[in-house]
């Protein structure tokens, strides 16, 4: 082994990177385990700190006669407001396992049955524990309460569902042992995706929701979705604020994968909820407060926070500076950042900014070179070329050496990129990602770089079992998300179309290829019938206005898409007719990435 590039800039700070190399830098074969990778990675103690004010043993918390929030059972908070009859759930955490637990809890506090459940928004830590307040209530039907646009903020969410899950598995170090995750772990296996209970009763801006000896106003406060609730409850002077403001700098955008959350939408939701004068305050994580003018103040302090971040990032826009530029020095007087619910311990201001930036002007700073700039990959390329493989490496250990993590990775990076087994700049991005984790305050950003190390070495599982989604999708949507699948480089000039008609439902589709775009509808059952479409622009020849015609079941369907059944052996038992030829079919099917 060759030391030259490495032993001119030894010193103490490389020991560790050098033993990794030997260990490891021959392409990764001695890693056995992700304790391999990231033993004796330390915390922050401001992240520490953090942690542990955020932690919360579970426990069920009287905020005043007739609410209760649990706390400490999942990431998310549940509440409970009792009638004379019956009570009220809002929001459920992300955890049937955990919601049953809550209720068992409850049910010490009364044996009232559950009338309704409010979700204050689609994010997955407040709806997915439904379940475990309507199986047991066998006497009356549970209305599910939500903003209009629930279903349609979730169901978008999918499109970009294996983007959204990488994203999910980096954020909250889903795939970290349990001694490494600087976080509150949500109480979910994402691996097996599957849809919660939806919504029956919808509101678009404000509406009452009574039931005897309660009376709750339920309105629409957009801020960190734009699908967002309050509960109102004005004789008890409470507020149920939801995830519009809890005990961190509001995550503005988040790193997972998200449209940037509108910040002076978000600071209005929080100056709505001030205006309440409220005497209670419960959000849905963390911690309930009392005391009118505590509220206020807190509220106020928050709403500052977001305006403060707005206000600096438009300035330095109009300034012309570059988004990492402002990212970079986007910091907080020391007024709002010494604020317990200002810490960067899941928004950060920084990534706040770019946010804001991308909301007003897009990806484009103004700078030519952005515009149509080289791919990571050509650039790597050209940084290859011109300063050679040896002297890129002998940077990013010097880099290491010298703590400059960041720099570290990106010089790195360029060697790993161009070639992905060369172990040297594994091992120089291994510890660049290990020197950055350790130096952030931030949970998610800590997961992040702990993630892609492990990745790195091919030590996460990213298998996902969607069956249990599949099941329980609308097939509209299971057809519609085929468009993201399609190749379309293999299909230019092609035109054809497949009809399906499921016999369950007696509703029938019509999936069209055509200038390399995937269309889905809805279309008349007619068209499973064997008559030609009339006044159709399209013929095949054969008289009828599609290339191939299935008939089957959404069962079928269904268990097909998630691969528990063979379409062939389905075609042979019978329980899927095709008309047209199975070739073609077999041909339409092959244009997709499945």
């Amino acid at each position: 082994m060759k030391l030259s590039s490495k032993v001119l800039f030894l010193g103490s700070g490389l020991l560790l990177s050098l033993v990794v190399y030997w260990l490891f830098g021959t392409g990764g074969e001695g890693v056995k385990s992700k304790d391999d990778v990231l033993s004796g990675i330390k915390v922050h103690p401001e992240l520490q700190d953090s942690i542990t004010a955020l932690l919360q043993e579970p426990k069920v918390i009287k905020v005043v006669e007739g609410a209760f929030v649990a706390v400490g059972f999942a990431l998310g908070n549940c509440i409970m407001l009792e009638g004379r009859d019956h009570v009220i759930i809002v929001d459920t955490t992300e955890s049937v396992e955990a919601a049953r637990e809550i209720y068992a809890e409850f049910r010490k506090i009364t044996q009232k049955p559950v009338h309704s459940i409010v979700y204050t928004h689609h994010h997955l830590d407040h709806i997915f524990g439904a379940k475990a307040f309507v199986e047991n209530e066998t006497s009356n039907k549970v209305d599910i309460w939500a903003h209009k646009s629930l279903k349609e903020m979730s169901e978008s969410g999918m499109f970009v569902g294996p983007k959204a899950y990488r994203g999910v598995v980096h954020q909250f170090g889903f795939q970290l042992d349990e001694h490494l995750v600087s976080h509150l772990r949500l109480r979910i296996d994402i691996s097996r995706p599957s849809i919660p209970l939806l919504p029956n009763k919808f509101i678009e801006d404000e509406e009452t929701l009574e039931i005897p000896g309660l009376k709750l106003k339920l309105i629409h406060i957009p801020g960190e979705t734009s699908d967002h609730l309050a509960v109102w409850i004005a004789n008890k002077g409470l507020l149920l604020s939801g995830d519009n403001i809890y005990a961190c700098f509001p995550n503005i955008y988040a790193v997972r994968g998200t449209p940037p959350r509108n910040s002076l939408t978000w600071s209005e939701a929080v100056r709505k909820l001030r205006s309440l004068e409220a005497n209670h305050l419960v959000p849905s994580h963390g911690l309930p407060i009392s005391g009118s003018r505590e509220i206020h103040e807190l509220l106020t302090i928050y709403m500052l926070g977001i305006r403060y971040v707005h206000d600096q990032t438009v300035r330095q826009i109009n300034i012309g500076l570059h988004p990492d530029e402002i990212a970079k020095e986007m910091k907080l007087p020391q007024s709002l950042a010494s604020h317990p619910y200002l810490r960067q311990c899941y928004g950060m201001t920084g990534w706040s900014a770019k946010g804001t930036y991308e909301e007003y002007v897009g990806w484009f700073s103004g700078d030519p070179v952005e515009l149509q700039p080289l791919t990571p990959r050509e650039r790597s390329e050209r940084f290859m070329r011109l300063a050679g493989r040896k002297v890129l490496l002998a940077e990013g250990w010097k880099a290491a050496g010298k703590k400059e993590f960041q720099w570290a990775l990106e010089v790195a990076s360029f060697v790993s990129r161009v070639d992905p087994s060369n172990g040297e700049a594994r091992a120089i991005r291994l510890e660049a990602l290990r020197g950055l984790a350790a130096e952030q305050i931030n949970p998610t950003a800590r997961n992040f770089y702990l993630t892609a190390a492990l990745d790195d070495f091919r030590l996460i599982d990213w298998t996902v079992d969607q069956t249990e989604a599949i099941q329980r999708m609308d097939i509209t949507l299971i057809l519609n998300l085929m468009r993201f699948k399609l190749k379309a480089e293999e299909t230019h000039g092609l035109d054809m179309t497949i009809i399906i008609y499921f016999i369950d439902i007696e509703a029938c589709y019509r999936l069209h290829i055509v200038h390399s775009v995937l269309e889905v509808e809805l279309v008349k059952t007619e068209h499973a019938t064997h008559e030609p479409e009339k006044n159709n622009e399209k013929s095949n020849g054969k008289g009828r206005s599609y290339d191939a015609k299935i008939i089957t079941t959404t069962k079928v369907w269904r268990e097909i898409i998630s691969k528990k059944r063979s379409a062939a052996m389905a075609v042979v038992s019978g329980d899927v007719t095709v008309e047209g030829g199975v070739t073609i079919l077999r041909e339409f099917f092959s244009y997709f990435q499945i």
